[in-house]
């Protein structure tokens, strides 16, 4: 899926659901021109959740602004926010 605008948008209370098929689903942040390989990307496989080219790294919950996760935490606690976690090995 390409969108021209560069957004991709919904209706408040509607469930967003991007599919990659049978592959991944990537979402980078680039603009016109710039090269893909050096652009920050977030990519979701069966293999697992990826993040690259992200010089910081952050899960915040939008509505309270509490951060779940953040990498320049020295500890992070999954448990306050996942039910379950699964780490492919």
């Amino acid at each position: 899926m390409k969108v021209e605008s560069g957004l991709v948008t919904g209706f408040e209370g509607e469930t967003l659901t991007l599919g990659g098929g049978d592959g991944d689903v990537i979402i980078r942040a680039m603009e016109e021109g710039d090269d893909p390989d050096s652009a920050p990307e977030v990519r979701l496989s069966e293999e697992g959740l990826s993040i690259k080219n992200a010089d910081k790294v952050r899960f915040v919950d939008p509505d309270t602004g509490e951060v779940y996760f953040d990498l320049d935490q020295e500890m992070v606690h999954f448990s306050s926010f996942c039910g379950k976690l699964y780490i492919s090995e």
